[in-house]
């Protein structure tokens, strides 16, 4: 006779519960093999139980969910901040930009797991289910008014980034900024305003709802106007290597495709889109460069060599300055705050200070965010060169703000605010609407964990906040007939 409230897992979660489990002793494994600092193994290995614990709570509740934003968002953490320590550690990289990593190494370690634990208790013990009932509730899926409103932000977008290469030079600018990273870059981009030049990231967001719209409708005419759409995007911003911004279009069509058929993507397509998707960003990495950079035309890897060598792109990436935000960290903690003073509230602050355009400043100049604070704090000759630096992650601008207690504290809401996103989209996740704003605001919890607050809503302006806008107005509509 079976108990009914006898314990059981399915075969498939026995088998997910393996593979995290094997991940975790492999982890483990390496963390004794690159160090015998009794402290870094310490905090290496509670960083490591606080990005996989969480997961497999989600397994043995069987309620886990690849496209769920505790997934995502654990997974850029793990990158970030456990692969890349150890992998300092096993290389003995240890000068990151000329300053040595070691001696904030275990502060920065600290730092770290106080960021994700805060994090994953915002998640699963803050608010955010509680909240998720006070957001705005889609109405009923209309063709005809997401069909024009895909192609007004299609026009909206062409306008804003058109008059942004008509100030700059036409077809010229267009041209040169298509011919990858150039030391000029800098100079275009703060003569101008992230109004024109980021409109065409609103394309994004039509060329999902095209997509929505071809896989609702099945008319090919939807999806003819799609793939020009993104094929432009794909043109130009790989042609710049910009891979930032492609990522949330890129990740966003699979994911309303699953989410509307309700399914989930097999271990086997996961493991070669991802194999395919990390030579690509490592061979755009390098073609980006290649104006900035001297290169040597014969070291340029190729496409086909990069598809052929995903494990090498892999390891380039992890060890390279795509994931450069640990050891960034540590050169942050060596400057915050003996020479660069906490700034409360800052992170607030900065919001304000990218919402106003440049032009709206005395003499156009805009204050320094936090995070450009640091980098002006630890390499000034290159902030004056370069709109890129490197990447402090959304750990680097709160422990600047208001130390470990800004870290807690941002990242506890980060945690709330990813939760209430998960909690509406499952009250929500039979309208089409839903599936559009939630399948494109999902990338940005990479962006975020990457980046900082006001560079991931600048870019959610353009391509989250339209699909929004379809949200409200129906709702308008409905409030207005009544």
């Amino acid at each position: 006779m079976t108990n009914k409230n006898s314990f059981h897992l399915s075969d498939q979660t026995y088998f997910r519960l393996i593979i995290l489990l094997a991940t975790l002793g492999v982890v483990i494994f390496l963390i004794f093999a690159a160090t015998q600092d009794i402290t870094k193994i310490v905090f290496l290995i509670l960083i490591a139980l606080a990005i996989i614990l969480p997961i497999g709570t989600k397994l043995i509740r069987e309620t886990f969910d690849i496209f769920e934003p505790l997934f995502i968002a654990n997974v850029a953490l793990g990158v970030m901040f456990l692969a890349r320590p150890v992998a300092d550690l096993l290389t003995g990289e240890t000068i990151h930009l000329g300053y040595d990593i070691l001696p904030t190494f275990n502060e920065a370690l600290m730092l770290v797991f106080v960021g994700i634990a805060a994090f994953e208790v915002g998640y699963f013990l803050g608010p955010g289910s509680l909240w998720s009932q006070y957001l705005p509730q889609p109405e009923k899926f209309r063709v005809d008014q997401v069909r024009i409103a895909g192609f007004f932000f299609l026009f909206l977008g062409g306008f804003l980034f058109s008059l942004f290469l008509a100030k700059g030079g036409g077809l010229d600018l267009l041209l040169f900024l298509m011919k990858g990273r150039q030391a000029e870059d800098n100079g275009i981009f703060l003569a101008s305003s992230g109004y024109y030049y980021n409109g065409l990231l609103m394309w994004s967001a039509s060329a999902l709802i095209f997509f929505a719209l071809f896989i609702l409708l099945k008319q090919r005419f939807f999806l003819f106007i799609f793939v020009i759409v993104f094929g432009a995007l794909a043109i130009f911003y790989g042609s710049r290597g910009t891979r930032s911004q492609l990522l949330p279009l890129t990740i966003a069509l699979p994911t309303f495709w699953y989410l509307f058929h309700q399914k989930r993507p097999s271990g086997f397509v996961l493991s070669i889109t991802f194999l395919i998707l990390i030579s690509l960003a490592g061979w755009l990495r390098e073609v980006r460069n290649v104006g900035v950079v001297s290169y040597d035309q014969k070291d340029t890897p190729t496409l086909t060599s990069a598809l052929a060598s995903p494990f090498k792109q892999l390891g380039d990436i992890i060890t390279g300055y795509d994931n450069e935000m640990f050891d960034a960290l540590c050169n942050e903690l060596l400057v915050v705050p003996e020479s660069l003073p906490y700034k409360p509230l800052g992170s607030i602050a900065d919001i304000f200070i990218r919402i106003i355009p440049r032009s709206m400043w005395p003499n156009g100049e805009k204050p320094l965010e936090t995070n450009d604070s640091v980098i002006v704090a630890l390499w000034p000759e290159h902030y004056e060169h370069s709109r890129a630096s490197s990447a402090l992650s959304i750990l680097g601008p709160f422990y600047a703000d208001s130390g470990f207690i800004g870290v807690a504290i941002g990242m506890f809401f980060i945690g709330v605010i990813l939760s209430m996103m998960w909690h509406w989209f499952l009250a929500n996740q039979r309208n089409y609407t839903a599936l559009l704003l939630y399948s494109m605001s999902l990338p940005f919890v990479i962006i975020l964990m990457r980046g900082t607050l006001p560079d991931t809503l600048s870019r959610i302006l353009f391509m989250v906040v339209p699909i929004f806008i379809l949200l409200m107005i129906e709702r308008f509509r409905l409030v207005k007939s009544h």
